[in-house]
């Protein structure tokens, strides 16, 4: 696998804080009668929201197709500051 192959591509940019949960809500008993932004992950989003910053941004990423095809991908959430990732919440690996 090449060393670009596990690198994020940052693939789309959310509007809102609002607009990143809408799209990320869990329901599941085991977490009550409500859904919950990002469900089990929720905690690690609340981190995430903690670092964020006047003027960052919420991103969607996916590493390389090579790295999905070698069993690596990674894709999720980023926070983006000044183009740089800040932090993310992995939502699929394989």
């Amino acid at each position: 696998m090449s060393p670009d192959a596990l690198k994020h591509n940052f693939q789309r940019r959310f509007n809102s804080i609002e607009e990143v949960e809408a799209e990320n809500m869990v329901s599941d008993e085991r977490l009550g009668s409500k859904p919950v932004p990002f469900g089990f992950s929720h905690g690690l989003w609340c981190q995430l929201l903690s670092k964020m910053q006047p003027g960052d941004e919420l991103w969607t990423f996916s590493t390389s197709e090579e790295s999905w095809a070698n069993m690596s991908g990674r894709a999720g959430i980023s926070l983006v500051r000044n183009e740089k990732e800040i932090d993310c919440i992995i939502q699929k690996m394989n």
